[in-house]
């Protein structure tokens, strides 16, 4: 599904909020104005699953927005971030968020 050149992948990492909801914002602000139709967004902030959607709707942007599965937090993911955020910030966190975000054109075409 998102193997094609319609498609973006960006991962906000071990980002928490604040820093998660200003990365996300920033994030679908620069997708806009990307060709690609289609943004894969990861993220371990469970706020986002409101957050986002309410966004979206706020700012009126011509978006369709799903939410994946959650998938739990690996050794592996824990291991990439160590070096650039607080244990803290990603050890009370077990699952990893995927949005898959459509610009609306595209979404009404499939």
């Amino acid at each position: 599904m998102l193997n094609d050149n319609s498609a973006l992948s960006i991962s906000l990492e071990a980002s928490r909020c604040p820093d998660a909801t200003i990365h996300m914002r920033r994030v679908i602000k620069w997708f806009m104005d990307q060709k690609q139709t289609t943004l894969r967004l990861e993220s371990i902030e469970p706020s986002l699953v409101r957050s986002l959607p309410a966004y979206l709707q706020i700012e009126q942007l011509p978006l369709h927005v799903e939410q994946v599965e959650p998938r739990k937090i690996t050794d592996e993911d824990k291991a990439q971030w160590e070096e650039k955020y607080d244990e803290d910030d990603f050890g009370d966190v077990e699952v990893k968020n995927t949005f898959i975000l459509k610009k609306i054109d595209d979404f009404l075409n499939n």
